[in-house]
C-alpha cells in the first residue's frame, strides 16, 4: 500500500475532518477589496467632533454609520473559494458609543468598545483608541493631528448563509445544512490631519486626510456535509489613503448633534450621523 493510501485511510477515519488553510491574496484581488471595503467603516474617524478640550473634560457621543453594499461583482470570491456571491452585507449601520476626555497639552484620549450584542446578522467584538492634538492660534481656524486604532472581530455567516445552503451538489460551495460561523478581523492602524473651524459656541467643524494601514484577517468556520471542516484563513496586508469632514452643532447647553462624511478613494464613501453631550 503506498503512503498516499495509508494517508488517505488515515484521514477518513478521522470524523470530521479538520482543513486548514491560508490563502493569502494580492491587493487586486476582489477577496482583498471586500476586506478593505469593511474596514472603512470600523476605521475609528473623528465622526464629527474634533475640538480642544480642556483637562478632564468628558465628552460622550452616540454615532451612526450606513454602510452601503458593495457591487455584486465585488462580493464574488476568485481566488480562495469556490466562485459565488459572499454574504457581507450583515447588518446596513453601524452604531458606536464614543468617549472623548480631556488631556493636557491640548490633547485628548478617545475610547470605543462594541461589546458582542448581534445587530441583524453581526456580531461584534471591537475596541478603539485615538490620541489628538487639537490647537485653536488664529480666529476661528485651528489645526489637529490624530492617531487612532481599532482591533477585535465582528462574527456572522457570511461564506454560507442559510440561504446559500445547499444539499445538491458537493462540488458546489455551500454543501451542507448548518450556516457558516465565520470571524473578520480589521486590524486597523492610522494617522489623521485636518483644519479645523468654529463659528461661536454653536458650529464647528473639520476637514483633513489621512493614512491607514490595514491587516485584515477573515477567517472561515464551515461544515459540509460528509466532508473536512474548512477553516480558510485570508490574509492580506493593505494601505490606504482616507478624506474626512465633519461638523458639529449645538442643540442646547451641552447637547450637541454631529455629522461627517468619510472617504476611503479606493473603497467607499460613508456617512455618519451623531449625538452627544459634554458632561463637564
Amino acid at each position: 500500500m503506498s503512503r498516499r493510501l495509508v494517508l488517505t485511510a488515515i484521514l477518513s477515519c478521522l470524523s470530521p475532518t479538520m482543513l486548514e488553510a491560508q490563502c493569502r491574496v494580492g491587493p487586486e484581488t476582489n477577496e482583498a477589496k471586500l476586506l478593505a471595503y469593511y474596514a472603512a467603516p470600523l476605521a475609528f474617524s473623528p465622526g464629527g467632533t474634533l475640538e480642544p478640550m480642556t483637562k478632564g473634560a468628558l465628552r460622550v457621543t452616540l454615532d451612526l454609520t450606513w454602510i452601503p453594499a458593495p457591487d455584486d461583482d465585488l462580493r464574488r470570491t476568485e481566488q480562495c473559494f469556490l466562485p459565488k456571491e459572499e454574504n457581507t452585507q450583515l447588518s446596513p449601520v453601524l452604531p458606536r458609543p464614543r468617549v472623548a476626555l480631556g488631556l493636557p497639552n491640548d490633547l485628548l484620549l478617545e475610547a470605543t468598545w462594541l461589546p458582542p450584542i448581534t445587530v441583524a446578522d453581526a456580531t461584534p467584538n471591537l475596541v478603539s483608541l485615538a490620541v489628538a492634538f487639537v490647537r485653536h492660534d488664529v480666529g476661528p481656524f485651528g489645526v489637529a493631528a490624530r492617531l487612532h486604532a481599532t482591533v477585535g472581530s465582528v462574527e456572522g455567516p457570511i461564506t454560507c448563509p442559510t440561504d446559500a445552503l445547499q444539499l445538491s451538489d458537493p462540488s458546489l460551495a455551500c454543501f451542507g445544512s448548518s450556516e457558516s460561523s465565520d470571524s473578520y478581523r480589521p486590524n486597523i492602524a492610522g494617522l489623521e490631519a485636518a483644519l479645523t473651524w468654529r463659528r461661536g459656541e454653536r458650529l464647528a467643524g473639520y476637514a483633513g486626510a489621512g493614512f491607514s494601514i490595514l491587516r485584515p484577517r477573515f477567517q472561515v468556520g464551515f461544515q459540509p456535509s460528509g466532508g473536512a471542516y474548512d477553516s480558510t484563513r485570508v490574509v492580506v496586508d493593505l494601505d490606504r489613503l482616507t478624506a474626512m469632514a465633519g461638523v458639529r452643532y449645538g442643540i442646547s447647553r451641552g447637547a450637541f448633534v454631529t455629522g461627517e462624511l468619510y472617504a476611503v478613494p479606493e473603497d467607499v464613501v460613508l456617512v455618519r450621523l451623531g449625538a452627544g453631550v459634554r458632561l463637564r
